[in-house]
């Protein structure tokens, strides 16, 4: 799979174990807010590989051969995850 990023883009691969639900009036949501960064676009500090949280109140939810992919502003990159060694 080959995705040519947008400058202020990135490629978030949602994590399945990360899911929160809430509702508001009437419509039930169901957000992912972890997942693993999938792609960026070139001379982009972000680094493929890192674990992020990020919000996906705008972002771009898609599905490639059965994988879960979701399109996020750089500014929706909230926090990176920083695994204990």
């Amino acid at each position: 799979m080959k995705i040519k990023l947008r400058q202020d883009k990135i490629l978030v691969q949602p994590t399945q174990d990360t899911a929160s639900t809430f509702s508001m009036e009437t419509k039930k949501y169901d957000r992912k807010a972890i997942g693993i960064i999938k792609a960026v676009p070139e001379d982009s500090e972000e680094t493929i590989g890192s674990k992020v949280i990020y919000d996906d109140s705008h972002s771009i939810d898609f599905t490639i051969e059965g994988i879960s992919y979701t399109i996020v502003s750089k500014e929706d990159i909230v926090a990176i995850i920083e695994e204990d060694k």
